[in-house]
């Protein structure tokens, strides 16, 4: 037996009302106890009626090519994790800092499962660092391919991890 929701109508003035205080600083949380409503549809409210710079305001999403390109500019040291805060519009400095580690446990990854080179200087071992040079040049091609694929064109391509086979 399924027990049936109450629901409430809400007028304009005071949908409208709701909308504004969260816009004048009240957090969505607080506004929803004061009014015994759903944060659900407080927010379906914003993106109704709130104020459009009070919307561009909100969460940017970034692409993984844009985390990558600003993790690779943090390593090479061309930019400072400030500057890209500032470049980039990332609120909170942890977030950076994440993908920060995140690109280094990739990397240690990938470095752990790289077989070891000969180190003699033969022309056999410069012809197969040659060539995981190309691969791995034309791995980040491809990456970067999926990814602007994906932003364009609003699909998922890449396998997401999890998925039933």
């Amino acid at each position: 037996m399924k027990l049936k929701q109450k629901t409430r109508r809400f007028s304009k003035q005071f949908i409208m009302g709701c909308v504004t205080e969260v816009e004048s600083g009240l957090s969505r949380r607080e506004v929803c106890e004061k009014y015994g409503m759903s944060y659900g549809s407080l927010g379906s409210w914003l993106k109704q009626y709130g104020n459009k710079e009070f919307l561009d305001n909100g969460r940017l999403k970034i692409t993984s090519h844009q985390k990558r390109l600003i993790v690779h500019a943090i390593q090479e040291g061309r930019m400072t994790i400030a500057e890209a805060m500032l470049a980039y519009k990332v609120k909170a400095r942890k977030t950076i800092g994440r993908w920060l580690r995140e690109s280094k446990d990739i990397n240690v990854d990938i470095d752990s499962k790289r077989p070891t080179m000969p180190t003699s200087n033969d022309r056999g071992s410069q012809d197969l660092e040659h060539a995981l040079q190309r691969a791995n040049l034309k791995i980040l091609g491809l990456e970067t391919m999926i990814d602007v694929a994906e932003e364009q064109l609003k699909i998922n391509i890449r396998k997401k991890p999890g998925a039933k086979r």
